[in-house]
């Protein structure tokens, strides 16, 4: 940091531009972390870690073969620390159990902490993309409710799943992490 602002890595700042820019010319997140994988650009961890040195351990990876995984790509496109946000409070602790970081429903922003290293246009026009792209299923199909329905109870859309032939939405919650996140099954 320099001073109270952090300062941009200018290597990891031009990934990051590049990782934007590909999402808004429709490349998808899979395609962009093998597009970073086959020109042989480490990914967050490995960078800290190999050229920077630092004594970086991420919580969220068990081991690091230095990859890029889509899960990555998909937290940078979300990350509002590039456009000059300083974001806290994001996880509340750890679940000891399943090994993971608990998020939290309001985590602290507060603007023009930082230089941008991403323009607010594009990020924006990420984010617009990020919400109207849907999951299609096997057969190519898009389900008629993905995106519209979400749970009652945490608020998170709804997953199809399928059982005995019959096709069925879920909470997204439920079934990912569990009745300790969200207590109630609601299924439609």
């Amino acid at each position: 940091p320099e001073g109270d602002n952090w300062l941009i890595d200018p290597y990891s700042s031009k990934i990051v531009e590049q990782i934007f820019n590909w999402y808004n010319n429709d490349i998808s997140i899979n395609k962009i972390a093998k597009n970073l994988n086959s020109m042989g650009i480490l990914n967050p961890t490995a960078y800290k870690q190999q050229t920077l040195g630092l004594n970086y351990f991420n919580p969220n990876a068990t081991k690091n073969s230095g990859l890029w995984w889509s899960t990555t790509v998909s937290r940078i496109l979300n990350d509002k620390n590039y456009i000059g946000y300083s974001v806290q409070g994001k996880t509340s602790s750890f679940d000891h159990k399943r090994h993971k970081q608990i998020k939290t429903d309001n985590p602290i922003e507060v603007a023009d902490r930082q230089e941008k290293s991403i323009s607010d246009e594009i990020f924006n026009a990420v984010q617009q993309k990020r919400q109207e792209r849907t999951r299609a299923t096997k057969t190519g199909e898009v389900h008629t409710f993905a995106n519209l329905v979400s749970c009652s109870t945490c608020g998170r859309s709804m997953a199809k799943t399928s059982a005995r032939g019959l096709h069925y939405l879920v909470c997204r919650t439920y079934k990912t992490m569990g009745r300790e996140y969200c207590q109630t099954k609601n299924t439609i």
